[in-house]
C-alpha cells in the first residue's frame, strides 16, 4: 500500500499533532475515565502530571513525590528501578492521604524511559477497585465459558491464538500451552482437508467470517460432527484495523444424525412411492382452493408434468378441465358424505387409458389444512380381459346351447330317417321271405327317400364343419344364373306337387352370369328353395326368379308362416330353428339359412331376409355380375 494511500486512510496516526512544550500538551481534552498519569525524574520531582493525577492526589508539576504518603514509597520505588537493571516495574499501592472517599488501593505501573541520556520515570495509577471489578468480569466470563463447556478460541489479527478454552483444548485434543501464540491454521490442520484449510486461509486474511464441518470417531467408533465458526471483531479500542478472530465450535452430531434419519426417511418414503406401479398424486386443500402438493414418478410421467413447474400451484392450472372435473366432483363428494375414501373412474383419451382411482385424507391441525392422497390404478388389461371374458362367456353359452340344439335336432333328424330305413328294410325282408315282391318294391322308394335325407344330412354338417374352420374351398368360375336356377327347379318340383303347391320360375335375363362356384350357388338356391317349400302350407306358393338390378338379384320368396324379426339373426347360426326340440312341427336340422348364408359371403355376395308373420319371406341373393347385362 502506498503512503498516500496511508495517510488517507490514518490521517490521525500518520500525522501525529506537534507540541512546542508541555503546557501545549496539557491543554488536550481528557475523557473522564483517564487512567492518572505523572512522570518524575531521579529525585522524585513531577515534571508532567495529567488532569486526573491533578485531582486524585492533588499534586501538580513541581511537587515532589515524597509528599506523596503511600506504601510503598514512590520515592522508594524511583531509587529502586534506577539501581536495578529492569525498564519497568508494577504492584500494588495503598495511598494515606485520600481524601476523596474513593478507595485507597491502588495498582501502579511504572516504565523507566530514557529522554537526552536522562532518565525519567512514567507513572500510571489504576483504582484496583475498578481494576478487580474488570478482573471479576474476566473471570465471570472465563467461567462462563469454561463450566458452560463453551468451545472458544480468540486470535489476534494474524491468527496467532491467544486465548482458548479447557472445553476446546478437548476438542484439539492438547492444551494451552501447546496452543498459545500458534497460528489457527496450523492448530486446525490435523482436522481440516487441505481445500477447507486454503479457504480458511483465504477467510482470515480477508477478515470474513467462516464455517466449516469437521468430523472425528469418537472412542466408542461413533461419529461426532463438530461446526466451527471464526468470526472476525473489530477492537474499538485500538486502530481501526486491529482484529481479532473469535473460533467457537457447536456439537452438532446429533443434529446431522436426525437430519440424517429424516432424510433416510424421506428417501425411503420417497422411494416407497415411486415403487407404487398406480399413479399417486397428493393435494393440499387451503382456504377452499387445492393446490398440488406432491406426485410419484409414475404420475409425472403419465401426466407429462415436471415437479418444479407443478408444485404450490392451483390443480386447476395444471391439470386438463375433464380430470380437474372428475377430481373435484369426487373430493367433494368424500367431503359431503363423510366417507372414509372415494372411487371414481377417469378414462386418459390421450393416451386411451383408463383409471380406476382412489381417495382419502388426512388433516394436518396444525396448519388448519387437508392432505388428499388420490391413487391411479390402470384398469385398461383388466377391462379388456373382462370384456374378453364376456365374450368368452357369451361364446360358451352360445356353443352350449348349439350343441344342445344340436343334440336335440340331431337326436330327432338322424332317429327319423333311420327308424324310416330299419322299418322299410324290415318290411322288405318279410315281403321278400313271404314271397311277395310287389309290395316289397313299393317300399324302395321310401327307403331311398330316408337315406337321402341321412345323407343331406351328414353333408350338410360336414359343410357347416368346413365354413366355421375355414377349410372351404371354391372354385370360382363364370356362371349362368338362369341355368343353376332351372336345374335347382326341376330338382324340387315333385316337393312342391306333393304340397299341391304353386312352385314358379321367372327368369328375366337368360344371359345373366356372376364370379361363382357354381355347385356352391346350386347348393345354396337349393336349400333356399327347400326351406320356402318346407315352411309353406299346402296350396300356397314359391317363386323362384333372378334379374338384373345394378347387381345379379336371385330371389326366393313364398307364402308360408314367415320369420319373426327378433329371430331373423339368430337364423343364421347352426342348428337354428324357430321351434325347437322333439315337439317342433317341421323337420330340418336348421342349417339351410346357415350353409347359404356363409357360402353367399364365401362367395362376395349378400343375403337379406324379409320376413312377416304368416305372410311369407322373401330372400334375395345379390352378386355382382360377371358380365353386363343384355
Amino acid at each position: 500500500m502506498s503512503s498516500n494511500s496511508q495517510d488517507s486512510e490514518k490521517p490521525f496516526l500518520q500525522n501525529p499533532k506537534r507540541f512546542n512544550s508541555i503546557k501545549d500538551f496539557k491543554s488536550l481534552e481528557e475523557f473522564p475515565d483517564t487512567k492518572s498519569m505523572a512522570i518524575a525524574d531521579c529525585s522524585g520531582n513531577i515534571i508532567y502530571a495529567n488532569h486526573s493525577f491533578e485531582l486524585s492526589f492533588h499534586l501538580k508539576e513541581g511537587d515532589n513525590f515524597g509528599t506523596f504518603e503511600s506504601e510503598p514509597n514512590i520515592n522508594s520505588l524511583i531509587e529502586g528501578l534506577s539501581l536495578s537493571k529492569y525498564s519497568s516495574f508494577h504492584c500494588d499501592l495503598f495511598y494515606f492521604r485520600n481524601t476523596s472517599g474513593a478507595s485507597p488501593n491502588f495498582y501502579v505501573e511504572v516504565e523507566r524511559i530514557l529522554v537526552n541520556e536522562s532518565d525519567f520515570f512514567v507513572f500510571i495509577f489504576s483504582s484496583l477497585e475498578e481494576r478487580q471489578k474488570l478482573e471479576s468480569k474476566i473471570n465471570t466470563l472465563h467461567n462462563a465459558l469454561e463450566f458452560g463447556n463453551v468451545p472458544v478460541i480468540i486470535t489476534d489479527s494474524d491468527g496467532r491464538i491467544t486465548y482458548s478454552t479447557k472445553s476446546f483444548e478437548k476438542i484439539l485434543n492438547t492444551t494451552i500451552e501447546f496452543l498459545y501464540s500458534r497460528n489457527i491454521i496450523d492448530v486446525l490442520s490435523n482436522i481440516l482437508d487441505h481445500p477447507d484449510l486454503e479457504d480458511l486461509r483465504v477467510k482470515i486474511a480477508g477478515y470474513e467470517k467462516c464455517t466449516k464441518v469437521v468430523s472425528d470417531i469418537n472412542d466408542d467408533g461413533s461419529l461426532s460432527y463438530i461446526e466451527l465458526t471464526i468470526n472476525p471483531v473489530k477492537r474499538d479500542d485500538v486502530a481501526a484495523e486491529a482484529m481479532n478472530f473469535i473460533i467457537t465450535a457447536n456439537d452438532i452430531t446429533n443434529y446431522v444424525q436426525k437430519n440424517r434419519i429424516i432424510k433416510r426417511s424421506e428417501e425411503r418414503q420417497k422411494s416407497i412411492i415411486n415403487n407404487i406401479s398406480d399413479l399417486l398424486l397428493i393435494v393440499r386443500s387451503e382456504k377452499g382452493n387445492l393446490y398440488f402438493e406432491n406426485a410419484n414418478d409414475n404420475f409425472y410421467e403419465v401426466f407429462s408434468l415436471k415437479r418444479e413447474k407443478a408444485m404450490e400451484k392451483n390443480i386447476e392450472d395444471i391439470f386438463d378441465k375433464h380430470f380437474h372435473l372428475i377430481l373435484t366432483q369426487a373430493i367433494n363428494n368424500l367431503t359431503k358424505f363423510k366417507n372414509a375414501y372415494q372411487e371414481f373412474r377417469y378414462k386418459n383419451y390421450i393416451i386411451d387409458r383408463e383409471y380406476l382411482g382412489s381417495i382419502t385424507f388426512t388433516d394436518d391441525h396444525y396448519e388448519e389444512q387437508r392432505i388428499f392422497i388420490i391413487s391411479l390404478k390402470d384398469i385398461t388389461e383388466q377391462l379388456i380381459n373382462d370384456e374378453k371374458l364376456r365374450k368368452a362367456y357369451q361364446k360358451e353359452t352360445h356353443v352350449n346351447k348349439l350343441k344342445s340344439s344340436f343334440l336335440a335336432n340331431m337326436s330327432h333328424e338322424i332317429r327319423t330317417p333311420l327308424n324310416a330305413i330299419v322299418g322299410y328294410s324290415e318290411l322288405i325282408e318279410d315281403d321278400v321271405k313271404s314271397g311277395s315282391i310287389d309290395s316289397a318294391i313299393e317300399f324302395f322308394p321310401y327307403l331311398k327317400e330316408g337315406f337321402n335325407r341321412l345323407l343331406s344330412l351328414v353333408d350338410n354338417i360336414l359343410e357347416v364343419s368346413l365354413i366355421q374352420s375355414g377349410e372351404t374351398e371354391l372354385d370360382i368360375v363364370s356362371t349362368n344364373v338362369a341355368s343353376v336356377l332351372k336345374a335347382v327347379y326341376r330338382n324340387m318340383m315333385h316337393f312342391a306337387l306333393d304340397k299341391t303347391m304353386i312352385f314358379d320360375i321367372d327368369i328375366e335375363d337368360e344371359e345373366l352370369s356372376i364370379k361363382a362356384d357354381r355347385i356352391k350357388l346350386e347348393k345354396i338356391v337349393n336349400v333356399l328353395v327347400d326351406n320356402a317349400i318346407k315352411y309353406t302350407d299346402r296350396n300356397g306358393k314359391v317363386k323362384l326368379k333372378c334379374y338384373y338390378d345394378e347387381t345379379a338379384k336371385i330371389t326366393i320368396s313364398d307364402t308360408g308362416k314367415g320369420i319373426a324379426q327378433e329371430n331373423l339373426t339368430r337364423m343364421f347360426e347352426p342348428f337354428a330353428q324357430e321351434d325347437e326340440g322333439h315337439t317342433r312341427k317341421y323337420e330340418g336340422a336348421g342349417l339351410g339359412l346357415t350353409i347359404a348364408y356363409n357360402l353367399t359371403k364365401l362367395m362376395g355376395g349378400e343375403l337379406i331376409v324379409d320376413s312377416i308373420i304368416n305372410e311369407g319371406t322373401i330372400i334375395t341373393l345379390s352378386f355382382p355380375c360377371s358380365l353386363p347385362a343384355n
